[in-house]
């Protein structure tokens, strides 16, 4: 029983591919991330992304080295898959607060 257990994960840790919503959903639960914005930029073979918008109150305060650091902390699981990734705008949400709507509109959910 508990054998069929262990094989199952191994299985699930094989997969080469990540994807879109799983990024989304790292980001959300690790930097209670609100407005995020993610590409795949591979040609949806999984290995390459570009985090658009990324708004975090964890981002609050901190430069951008940092703050790409913290997503580079909250995507740990998944970085072994990901061959690249680029990240444009990380935002904190009072920073996101004093975006142009214009800027802020392509993002919107």
């Amino acid at each position: 029983h508990n054998h069929t257990h262990s094989r199952r994960r191994r299985r699930r840790r094989k997969r080469r591919m990540s994807s879109v919503a799983k990024i989304e959903e790292l980001l959300k639960s690790h930097l209670e991330a609100s407005h995020v914005s993610i590409v795949d930029t591979s040609g949806s073979c999984g290995s390459a992304f570009e985090i658009q918008f990324c708004v975090s109150p964890k981002f609050e305060g901190k430069n951008s080295l940092t703050k790409q650091r913290l997503v580079t902390k909250a995507l740990e699981r998944e970085m072994d898959k990901i061959h690249a990734l680029s990240m444009k705008k990380l935002i904190s949400p009072e920073e996101y607060a004093n975006l142009s709507p214009r800027s802020r509109s392509p993002f919107e959910e």
